[in-house]
């Protein structure tokens, strides 16, 4: 059995509720749907849910920043729908990969 940090979203698939799950130790392009989970991360969920102003992950422009390491990192994202800067645990694989082609960009021209 494998180890959750948190649930990123939820679905219907055939009649079924879905979560999307952080695995620990893992990186974002591990995130997989389970039908199953922990009474402890249902209610984190329903917390996190809550407080949240949408309820299924809004689309993002860019990342602007990064925070923390490891599997605890933050990102301060623009959303395409404004132009609000929020940090955020939860982005996409893509937005990860070409906030690291960015870097590497300035790190060349640099040198």
């Amino acid at each position: 059995m494998y180890s959750a940090d948190y649930i990123l979203d939820e679905r219907k698939k055939s009649g079924r509720r879905e979560f999307l799950i952080r695995w620990t130790n893992y990186s974002p392009r591990f995130d997989s749907w389970s039908c199953e989970v922990t009474q402890g991360l249902m209610k984190t969920w329903e917390r996190r849910r809550g407080r949240r102003k949408w309820s299924k992950m809004l689309p993002a422009d860019s990342i602007q920043k990064i925070r923390g390491s490891g599997i605890h990192k933050e990102f301060l994202v623009k959303f395409c729908e404004g132009s609000e800067l929020q940090w955020t645990p939860f982005v996409s694989q893509t937005l990860i990969d070409d906030w690291a082609a960015k870097r590497r960009g300035r790190m060349c021209r640099k040198s």
